[in-house]
């Protein structure tokens, strides 16, 4: 039996919460909503796997089918082999700063960082490869960020309905203000 996803942490950003959730493969994602609706956000209730928060690909690993087609390497067989190794979680009166570390199958380290910075209200989010190999590694990618599943919002949300359709955006001429628009 398959085990459905469980959260392996949740961390306060202003007033966002991160949630990290871990499969039962030990494939780690997050999601990013707000802390008002916090209590209506469930991952999708026949969800088994994850989409890996970590998305990379090692050269000798082996290229999507589909990559010739114009395809990337999204969730590629390198980002599927990743595993949870740790994750430290330093809250400050600034802010917090998380660090989640993911492993291959020959132990090379892929870290997270996610920084929330409560004077700059926005996070920032690196990540990082440490070859723990005797042998000189080639990365053909390694995202600094991964926003799939990063929207826990979907279909079978618990008390969660999309809401109206966001006024169109008006672009300027970039005149001064008040200048009409040709």
């Amino acid at each position: 039996m398959t085990e459905q996803l469980r959260v392996l942490s949740e961390v306060a950003c202003g007033d966002m919460v991160t949630r990290y959730l871990i499969d039962g493969h030990q494939h780690v994602e997050w999601t990013v909503f707000p802390v008002a609706l916090a209590q209506s956000v469930v991952a999708p209730p026949d969800q088994v796997n994850t989409f890996s928060l970590i998305q990379a690909k090692r050269r000798q690993e082996p290229y999507d089918k589909n990559f010739s087609n114009g395809s990337t390497s999204f969730n590629s067989a390198t980002a599927r082999s990743l595993t949870f190794a740790s994750q430290l979680i330093v809250p400050s009166s600034a802010g917090v700063h998380v660090t989640t570390a993911l492993v291959d199958p020959d132990g090379n380290r892929y870290t997270q960082e996610l920084v929330w910075q409560a004077a700059e209200r926005r996070l920032k989010t690196w990540t990082t490869f440490t070859n723990q190999t005797a042998t000189p590694q080639t990365l053909d990618g390694l995202a600094s960020v991964c926003l799939a599943g990063l929207s826990p919002f979907h279909a079978k949300q618990k008390n969660w309905r999309p809401g109206p359709a966001a006024p169109a955006l008006e672009v300027g001429d970039g005149g001064p203000a008040g200048a009409a628009a040709n």
